[in-house]
């Protein structure tokens, strides 16, 4: 019996280990309080903006993948929040996205 009850303890100790682990550090990170700002309010608070934004400046904001950028800009910027989203080739050649304040359906003037 006094093994098993040792054997608890030392699961126990375990446990308080794990409080220092870096998967725990990273949920604490997530506290209430800390940033609230999503992915998706940042990217589409940069494509709001007069500039823009290119499939690289969205990357280096949410650390997605150039395929991700591109679906996140066609499924839910286009198709999901039915925003009115313009791409154009910039001075650069580099292409930019921005969401332009078109009316939306059903909205009269």
């Amino acid at each position: 019996m006094n093994q098993i009850h040792n054997h608890l303890e030392q699961l126990h100790l375990g446990d308080a280990d794990h409080e220092h682990s870096p998967t725990t550090a990273v949920s604490a990170s997530k506290r209430p309080g800390a940033s609230t700002a999503s992915k998706t309010e940042i990217v589409l608070r940069r494509l709001r903006s007069a500039r823009g934004a290119s499939v690289a400046d969205v990357m280096k904001l949410t650390g997605w993948q150039a395929h991700s950028v591109r679906g996140f800009l066609s499924a839910t910027v286009r198709k999901k929040l039915a925003l009115q989203l313009v791409s154009e080739p910039g001075k650069d050649g580099v292409r930019r996205y921005r969401i332009t304040a078109a009316e939306q359906p059903g909205q009269n003037s």
